[in-house]
């Protein structure tokens, strides 16, 4: 099934909300990113649909989606997409203990990656995944951790359609950074929303994205928390686990990511998703 761009924007502002997420996109001089994992474009008419096989395994290649989407300077909307990858290189699995980020929203910022303007990491932590056993998925030999500081930034890779050594953690467009694709994003970033401090990246495999828009034109409303969700909801989920101490406004982070995955190990989860489904 595929999903049209036609009426993706409000639909993609719903998801957000219904996921408790910051949505950047509302006002002039905006700019929203979200990354699809799994996701694939055969052609701007038919839409977004899903690729085929596990978007958790390590492909070497460029075969997600990411979606920029707000207002320019006068308030007319937009949206565009670029190839990206949500996984890093092979290179660097290979070498182990290289961190795949997890399903959740994170806080980037403008700043210098290897001498070029990209985004980076904010100052606050992501989850990722560390692949102990190097083989490419994710398994419970794997160890979830939530670096700060490290690098995992937003920006241009190769000319190859092989990610190789340009991400090992990283969110990565292909096509170097004069190719069309980065400087998309980088027109997004740099020129429309250059007044915008911080840019909520919200990363989710397509098929998620997918059972929630199928819910919807049920007439179910399909709602989770899981990590950067923020609100009344994830209060009462830390209250419930006993989770306190994490960041401000009750926003799901490092501690209350541990207490729920340990909590749904306990409830005989064994990889644990960190997505919590609420009422």
């Amino acid at each position: 099934m595929a999903i049209p761009f036609a009426g993706l924007t409000d639909k993609l502002k719903q998801f957000l909300a219904d996921q408790s997420w910051r949505c950047d996109a509302d006002g002039p001089s905006t700019c929203q990113l979200i990354g699809f994992r799994g996701c694939r474009i055969n052609t701007p008419a038919q839409g977004l649909s899903l690729r085929p096989g596990d978007p958790s395994l390590v492909t070497d290649h460029y075969d997600d989606v990411m979606l920029l989407f707000g207002n320019i300077a006068g308030g007319s909307p937009y949206l565009g997409y670029v190839p990206m990858t949500a996984n890093p290189g092979l290179y660097w699995t290979r070498k182990g203990r290289c961190p795949s980020v997890q399903p959740g929203q994170y806080k980037y910022m403008r700043g210098p990656h290897s001498g070029h303007n990209a985004l980076r990491q904010a100052d606050a932590p992501v989850c990722v995944i560390r692949d102990l056993n190097r083989n490419g998925r994710m398994d419970p030999k794997d160890l979830f951790d939530y670096p700060v500081y490290t690098g995992i930034n937003i920006h241009a890779g190769g000319l190859s359609e092989n990610i190789g050594r340009w991400s090992g953690g990283c969110q990565v467009i292909p096509g170097g950074w004069d190719g069309a694709h980065w400087l998309q994003l980088y027109h997004r970033v740099y020129g429309t929303a250059r007044q915008q401090k911080i840019f909520h990246y919200t990363l989710v495999d397509f098929a998620f994205f997918v059972q929630w828009d199928n819910a919807r034109q049920a007439g179910v409303h399909s709602r989770h928390i899981l990590y950067g969700s923020f609100g009344p909801a994830v209060h009462d989920l830390r209250v419930k686990l006993g989770v306190y101490g994490d960041l401000v406004d009750g926003e799901w982070g490092p501690k209350t990511d541990r207490a729920v995955r340990k909590w749904q190990r306990a409830q005989g989860q064994v990889l644990p998703s960190g997505i919590v489904r609420m009422p």
